[in-house]
């Protein structure tokens, strides 16, 4: 699970002490060592299950929406925002098999939200991430016209048998291959009638 949270660097150690109360497993020379190396992400995971939150630090205002989670109050990065914040991830991921869940939810938020693709390229060209976005971009329409030539063939195949049912149920005694190859009715014992 991703968060993207508002920190100031002067509050890292204490974000850090919160979430060790809060349970959370922390390597804090490793978390602090990267976030001196500009790496802006804290990994936490959790000691009672196999889970594992990623924070993602953010300087400045953070672009939000309000919605409501379980009935809760709550504010949502937009998809514009959350896509940089995955493209910046999968920059800083490696190796690169590591960051196949961040690419995947950029695919994912791309190709199921309606964003305003000129304005990430716009701001991922600014964060040096561009390349990475028209890479996952490519890759998104790939996938949509595959499943689409797909779903087009199932239809088809799908009306191909509706309509052989329902000539095999107006004469049962004839069985009529679903192949398409046979020119003639074959009977039910494999002779040509």
């Amino acid at each position: 699970m991703d968060f993207i949270v508002e920190v100031k660097p002067r509050d890292y150690r204490r974000i850090l002490s919160v979430a060790e109360r809060a349970g959370l497993g922390i390597d804090r020379q490793r978390v602090l060592a990267g976030l001196k190396a500009g790496f802006n992400l804290i990994q936490l995971r959790d000691k009672s299950s196999p889970y594992q939150a990623d924070f993602i630090l953010q300087e400045g205002r953070l672009e939000r929406r309000q919605g409501s989670l379980l009935g809760l109050k709550t504010y949502y990065q937009t998809p514009e925002r959350l896509v940089l914040a995955k493209l910046r991830m999968v920059k800083a991921t490696r190796p690169l098999e590591r960051s196949l869940k961040d690419r995947e939810d950029v695919q994912a938020i791309i190709r199921d939200t309606q964003v305003d693709r000129r304005r990430i390229a716009r701001l991922a060209r600014s964060e040096s991430t561009l390349e990475i976005f028209r890479e996952l971009l490519k890759e998104t329409r790939q996938l949509k016209a595959q499943s689409s030539d797909e779903g087009k063939r199932t239809r088809r195949s799908y009306g191909t048998l509706v309509k052989r049912s329902r000539e095999a149920r107006k004469n049962p005694k004839t069985l009529i291959p679903l192949d398409g190859r046979s020119s003639g009715r074959i009977g039910l014992r494999g002779r040509r009638l």
